[in-house]
């Protein structure tokens, strides 16, 4: 053993605050005599030969013990599991916190369940895919402050369901959009949807109040299910209802399936009768479009099977006098629509070509015109299908029609 290993023992105390007691064995020792004053009298000698060198060290800081520190649970948990604190919390906090506030243990997740907090979700979006490529669930949650999650349950549907109902179930501010979105192709049977479309609906009725939103949305072709979530819905805030095909496009394109879908039940929904917008593109309606109940929307952009010149007319004297029409743009496969729609609802007031006219009429209200715009062309699209034709009425100012400008307001047919 050398000297200078003891002395560097020896002055362990002025740096180690856990170190009180030493005990080292050794056979020689280096230089003992040089070495006498560090081993003071700690030096004694051990059986078969070997020395022992023994020493003690005294703190001469001695420290006051500190009582034990509570940990972050015990401090937070006369906050987290107090629900009037709780509610002062979480009114600053979004579903994302508030989901991770539920794990931290079972007397917060019942706190926060008492006080039910908004989760400020602005757009949910739930994919329930059955395509033989992807197999697979999603959901997709846009917060109000523009945090967003994406979660893929694969084919773990009853977890989605379940995620569904823990994240909607205390919204209470209306949302800008829900979106419900199956995916399949066209030769795959619906049977495997209803369950889950059923799982949706009992999730919506369990809430206290219909859930808000603005916009609701939907790909699925099954009237029945659509007509039942739509039903959970709170009819006040709805203003855009969007139905459409959830067959690949590309596939639906490709073997030009004309997709029938019946609206009878759905247009007789409080939901329906008091929106404002409707999107149905790609789903053809078979019934006339007088049959549908569309009249009292501002908006519209529908696909039906078939359009006659009392089908136009029937628009025309109707959006006349309405009071909220915007825009109707209305697309059909197979028309009627001859010379006797000239005779009926009067001549073009334009005629760009034989297949595009348009017409301009006076409304109720002297300031404003529908301005109709007929295109029959026939286009085709990358597969050499037809595409549908469409009709567009649109409400116009009077100071953006040819007749404010040249005056010339009595050429307009009234």
């Amino acid at each position: 053993m050398r000297k200078e290993y003891l002395t560097a023992i020896n002055e362990f105390p002025s740096f180690s605050e856990s170190l009180f007691d030493f005990q080292l064995t050794f056979e020689e020792l280096q230089h003992q005599d040089d070495s006498d004053t560090v081993l003071n009298d700690n030096l004694f000698v051990a059986k078969e030969g070997f020395r022992k060198w023994s020493i003690q060290f005294c703190d001469t800081n001695p420290r006051v013990q500190e009582p034990p520190v509570d940990t972050v649970e015990e401090i937070g948990r006369p906050v987290l599991e107090n629900a009037l604190l709780m509610q002062s919390v979480l009114e600053h906090l979004e579903c994302f916190d508030i989901q991770r506030l539920r794990k931290v243990n079972k007397g917060v997740r019942k706190c926060i369940d008492e006080v039910k907090p908004d989760p400020h979700i602005k757009k949910f979006l739930i994919t329930f895919d059955l395509r033989p490529s992807a197999l697979q669930t999603e959901s997709s949650v846009l917060l109000e402050s523009g945090e967003f999650e994406n979660i893929s349950y694969k084919a773990k549907t009853s977890r989605c369901l379940n995620d569904f109902e823990t994240t909607l179930k205390h919204q209470k501010s209306c949302m800008e959009e829900l979106s419900i979105v199956f995916q399949f192709t066209i030769f795959e049977r619906l049977d495997s949807c209803i369950e889950f479309c059923t799982g949706i609906e009992e999730i919506l009725k369990r809430r206290e109040q219909p859930l808000k939103t603005r916009k609701f949305s939907m790909a699925y072709v099954c009237q029945l299910e659509m007509k039942e979530i739509l039903q959970t819905l709170d009819k006040d805030s709805l203003k855009i209802i969007e139905f459409s095909n959830p067959s690949d496009e590309e596939c639906m394109e490709f073997f030009g399936r004309e997709v029938p879908f019946k609206v009878d039940q759905l247009s007789q929904t409080d939901q329906w009768k008091t929106a404002e917008h409707l999107i149905i593109k790609d789903l053809t309606i078979p019934a006339s479009i007088q049959d549908i109940n569309i009249l009292h929307f501002s908006n519209l952009e529908v696909l039906v099977k078939t359009l006659s010149f009392q089908d136009v007319d029937y628009l025309r004297t109707n959006l006349l006098k309405s009071s909220n029409f915007q825009k109707f743009k209305i697309f059909f496969r197979e028309s009627s629509l001859d010379e006797q729609l000239h005779e009926l609802i009067g001549e073009p007031f334009r005629i760009i070509s034989e297949s595009k006219k348009i017409w301009y009429f006076r409304m109720d209200n002297v300031n404003f015109y529908i301005h109709i715009v007929l295109d029959t062309h026939d286009v085709k699209d990358i597969y050499g299908k037809l595409k549908p034709k469409v009709i567009i009425f649109t409400r116009v100012d009077k100071e953006d029609t040819p007749f404010f400008d040249l005056g010339m307001e009595e050429l307009a047919l009234d």
